[in-house]
C-alpha cells in the first residue's frame, strides 16, 4: 500500500474509533470487510485528490488564450500609447491579438501532446522486429525477335 493511502487509512480508522467501539469489543481486531471498505474509501479519496491537483495545475486552453490576448493587447496599447488611435484601429488590434493568442495556444497544445506521441512511436519501432527487405526480381530474358521470312 502506498504511503499516502496508509496514512489516510490510519486517519480514517482513528476518526471511526468511537463508532467502532460500539460494534467491535475492546481488544478485538477490526473486521476484514470493514477494513476493506475503509481501504477502498481511502483509495477513492487519494484518486480525487490527485485529479484535483492535476486540474489545478493546468489551466484550460480558453483561459490561456484569454490571458495571452490580454497581455498582447496591453503590450500593444503601451506601444501605441503616444499615438491616438481611432476606435476602429483599436478593434483591429484587439482582433489581431485574439487571433495570435489562439494560434499560439493551439501550437503550445500540439507541442505538449507531440512528445508523448513520438515517445510511444519510438519505443514501438525499437521493440518491433526488423522488417524484411523485399527481394528484387530478376529481369526476365527478352525472347528473341522472330523475323518473318522474306519471300
Amino acid at each position: 500500500m502506498k504511503a499516502k493511502k496508509q496514512e489516510l487509512v490510519a486517519t480514517l480508522l482513528e476518526a471511526l474509533a468511537p463508532q467502532l467501539s460500539l460494534v467491535v469489543p475492546a481488544g478485538h481486531k477490526t473486521p476484514k470487510p470493514l477494513l476493506k471498505t475503509v481501504r477502498q474509501l481511502a483509495e477513492q479519496l487519494v484518486r480525487v485528490r490527485n485529479k484535483q491537483a492535476s486540474k489545478a495545475g493546468s489551466p484550460k486552453p480558453k483561459e490561456l488564450r484569454q490571458k495571452l490576448t490580454d497581455e498582447l493587447v496591453a503590450v500593444l496599447d503601451a506601444h501605441f500609447a503616444e499615438d491616438v488611435l481611432a476606435e476602429q484601429e483599436n478593434k483591429v488590434i484587439t482582433e489581431t491579438a485574439e487571433e495570435l493568442a489562439a494560434k499560439l495556444t493551439k501550437l503550445r497544445s500540439k507541442q505538449t501532446q507531440k512528445p508523448a506521441f513520438t515517445d510511444t512511436v519510438a519505443t514501438d519501432t525499437t521493440q518491433a522486429a526488423p522488417a524484411k527487405q523485399a527481394r528484387r526480381k530478376r529481369p526476365r530474358a527478352i525472347p528473341p525477335v522472330s523475323v518473318p521470312a522474306a519471300s
